[in-house]
């Protein structure tokens, strides 16, 4: 199933429902949809991860990603893809894509595993184990901070790779310039 959504449109992107492993740093998609937990939409997920978002806009440089925007243009975060930022690592059943939504600093709020090919009792050790949990502290300026899953250890390496390239890339490349003003 592939979600689309407008390229500019208000915080609520779409109501395709979804189910899985997730994992966020708050309370509270031209890519196969995340896994979410319990049939949560992508318009719950980003409801909650940004709720003053007045609207999400696609763009493509340095690599394609979506800006998400206050009412008065103020950026309020990232969605990005590691498929888009060219950062995607390979497990054991093959690659294992992951989207990662960030706040304004570049900071990782939500971490959502996409379709893959992994087997899915490995993802469960993956998650269980807390991986989600310890990646939404990571810092890009120590990129070997957190340790693969033992018994899963393909599968965790692949979403840390995943993460930690696209917290890079977005702390590197997306955030700096939305502290120098608007694009």
């Amino acid at each position: 199933m592939v979600v689309r959504t407008d390229t500019t449109a208000p915080a609520n992107l779409s109501t395709a429902s979804v189910s899985k492993a997730e994992s966020t740093n708050i309370e509270a998609p031209a890519v196969n949809p995340p896994i979410l937990p319990k049939a949560e939409s992508l318009t719950d997920v980003f409801k909650k991860t940004f709720p003053g978002a007045a609207s999400v806009r696609s763009e493509s440089d340095p690599f394609p990603h979506r800006v998400v925007r206050d009412s008065d243009e103020r950026v309020l975060g990232y969605e990005a893809f590691s498929d888009s930022a060219g950062v995607t690592a390979k497990g054991y059943g093959g690659a294992v894509p992951v989207q990662v939504l960030f706040d304004a600093k570049g900071r990782t709020l939500r971490i959502l595993v996409l379709d893959n090919c992994e087997t899915p009792a490995y993802l469960d050790i993956v998650v269980g184990a807390g991986l989600l949990e310890k990646l939404l502290a990571f810092d890009p300026a120590k990129p070997n901070s957190v340790d693969a899953v033992t018994l899963a250890t393909s599968s965790s390496r692949a979403i840390i790779a995943g993460v930690t390239g696209l917290a890079a890339r977005v702390s590197a490349e997306l955030a700096v310039k939305s502290r120098r003003g608007p694009r």
